[in-house]
C-alpha cells in the first residue's frame, strides 16, 4: 500500500505543478496580448511610446535581460512594459501592479525596475542622447536656429530643471531655492527640442552656473572656439555667465536691452516647452523620488533618452501638465570669477551678443 500511495502522491504533485505551469503561461500570454492588442492611442497613453518604438527598444536590450528564472516569472517584454508604465504614469509601484498588463506584486515590480533601468540607461542613452561632435551635425543645428529664429551660429539652448526627491543625506546640499529637496538637472537641447546633453548628478543647492563651469560641454565649446577655430555658442538665461561660447541676456535695463531680452527669451522658450513635455510624458519626473541618487540619475537619463526617441519618431508631443510648477532661475553675474580670464571672456561674449542682437532684432 505504501509504495502505491507514494506513487499516487508523486503523480498528484506532478499534476498540480503542470496545472500551475499552464496557469502561469496563460497569465503571461494574457498580459502580453492585453498590452500589444491595445489601440495605438491607449498604448501611447499607458507606456509613453508606440508599439513600433517598443519593439525597437526590445531589439536593443532583449539580449541583456536575464532569462526568467522560473516558469512563473515575467517575460522580458512584460518587464520592460512594467518599467515604461511606471515611468509614464508616475504612479507608486504598488499602483503599477494593479495594471492588468503587469498583474504582479510590489516586490516583483521593484526588482524588475532595479534590473531593467540600468540596462535601458546603458543601451538607449548613448543611442538617443547625442552631443553634436561632428561639424556636419553642428551645421544642421546652426541652420535650424537661423531659419526658425534668425539666431546665428547657435548650436543649442542650456537650462536646468529641478527633480524633487525625498529628504536625503546631506540634506542642506539638496535644498533648492523653493525650499524643497531636489537634484538640479542640466539640459542642453537643439533647435528640434531633442536633448543633446543631460547631467542629473548635482544636488539641488548647486547653482546652474556652477554645473556649467565644470561640465564637459563647456570644455568642448571652449576648445572648439579657441583651438578648433569654429565660432558657435549656446544660449542661456540669466543664471549663466556671459562667455564667447555661451550667450546670456543683458542685466541692464535700457529699453533696447529689454526688447532684446524679450526676443532672446522667445528663442529660449523651446527649452522651457521641452522640459514641460519631458515631465508631462514621463510623469515620474514630476513626483517626489524617494530613491538613491544613483537610481534617480538613471531615471532622469532614461526619460531624457525616451523623450528624444519620441522626437526622432515624430510622435506628437504630450500636452503640458498645467500643474507643473514654474521654475525661476537664480540670477548670476555676467562675469564668472571661477576662471582667471573671466573679464576678457565676458568682453568677447558681449561682442558676440551684439552680433546676435543685430540679427534677431531686424
Amino acid at each position: 500500500m505504501f509504495p502505491a500511495m507514494l506513487q499516487f502522491l508523486l503523480l498528484e504533485e506532478m499534476y498540480q505543478e503542470e496545472l500551475s505551469n499552464q496557469r502561469s503561461q496563460k497569465r503571461r500570454k494574457i498580459r502580453k496580448q492585453t498590452a500589444m492588442e491595445l489601440p495605438d492611442s491607449q498604448f501611447i497613453k499607458k507606456y509613453g511610446i508606440t508599439k513600433g518604438m517598443f519593439s525597437e527598444i526590445m531589439n536593443m536590450i532583449e539580449d541583456d535581460i536575464p532569462m526568467p528564472s522560473r516558469v512563473s516569472s515575467y517575460s522580458k517584454a512584460t518587464q520592460v512594459l512594467s518599467v515604461l508604465k511606471w515611468l509614464a504614469s508616475g504612479e507608486l509601484q504598488s499602483e503599477v501592479t494593479k495594471d492588468v498588463t503587469v498583474a504582479g506584486s510590489q516586490s516583483s515590480i521593484s526588482k524588475i525596475i532595479n534590473r531593467i533601468l540600468p540596462i535601458l540607461e546603458r543601451k538607449i542613452c548613448p543611442a538617443f542622447v547625442l552631443w553634436p561632435k561632428s561639424k556636419d551635425k553642428r551645421k544642421r543645428i546652426r541652420n535650424g536656429f537661423l531659419e526658425k529664429w534668425s539666431s546665428p551660429l547657435t548650436i543649442g539652448i542650456i537650462a536646468c530643471t529641478h527633480v524633487e526627491i525625498g529628504k536625503p543625506d546631506n540634506a542642506h546640499l539638496h535644498m533648492n531655492q523653493y525650499d524643497k529637496y531636489s537634484m538640479n538637472v542640466s539640459l542642453i537641447c537643439d533647435d528640434e527640442g531633442k536633448f543633446m546633453a543631460v547631467d542629473a548628478t548635482h544636488p539641488g543647492a548647486t547653482h546652474n552656473s556652477e554645473i556649467w563651469s565644470i561640465s564637459e560641454e563647456r570644455q568642448f565649446m571652449e576648445d572648439l572656439y579657441d583651438d578648433g577655430g569654429e565660432k558657435c555658442w549656446l544660449l542661456g538665461d540669466k543664471a549663466y555667465p556671459l562667455e564667447p561660447w555661451l550667450i546670456s541676456p543683458y542685466r541692464t535695463y535700457s529699453q533696447e536691452d529689454i526688447e532684446f531680452n524679450k526676443k532672446f527669451t522667445s528663442i529660449r522658450s523651446v527649452m522651457t516647452r521641452n522640459i514641460g513635455i519631458l515631465k508631462s510624458r514621463w510623469k515620474v519626473l514630476s513626483n517626489i523620488l524617494n530613491y538613491s541618487p544613483e537610481k534617480i540619475i538613471r531615471i532622469v537619463n532614461v526619460c531624457v533618452a525616451l523623450h528624444n526617441m519620441c522626437k526622432m519618431h515624430n510622435l506628437p508631443d504630450f500636452e503640458i501638465d498645467p500643474k507643473l510648477p514654474e521654475e525661476e532661475s537664480v540670477e548670476f553675474d555676467e562675469v564668472d570669477t571661477v576662471h582667471e580670464d573671466a573679464e576678457s571672456l565676458r568682453e568677447e561674449g558681449a561682442v558676440n551678443r551684439e552680433y546676435i542682437k543685430k540679427m534677431i532684432m531686424i
